[in-house]
């Protein structure tokens, strides 16, 4: 996977992949991060702006880090890009093929 910042463009290999500014976003702060456990409050902070101290509010980024898993993971029932990190949050892992 490649990212143009500048263009904010996503290539899976040579496939161009389309994604919304925030799935962009989203995607470029677990890829800063990659490895380093983020907090779904942290990452609501990070991308909409702020911090919410009610558990619904946090549901937004598992939406978003659904849609990024359905354009970016080759099989969603068994993800290997975005980790879900049972009672914390997500990380990015890199994987190399």
């Amino acid at each position: 996977m490649k990212l143009d910042i500048i263009k904010k463009h996503v290539f899976k290999g040579n496939k161009l992949i389309r994604l919304t500014l925030i799935e962009f976003n989203l995607l470029r702060l677990l890829v800063d991060k990659a490895g380093e456990i983020l907090t779904r409050t942290a990452i609501l902070d990070c991308i909409w702006g702020y911090t919410s101290y009610r558990y619904i509010d946090t549901r937004v980024v598992d939406v978003y880090v659904h849609r990024l898993r359905s354009k970016l993971e080759q099989d969603l029932s068994a993800p290997n890009l975005i980790l879900t990190i049972r009672g914390e949050g997500y990380k990015f892992q890199n994987v190399k093929n």
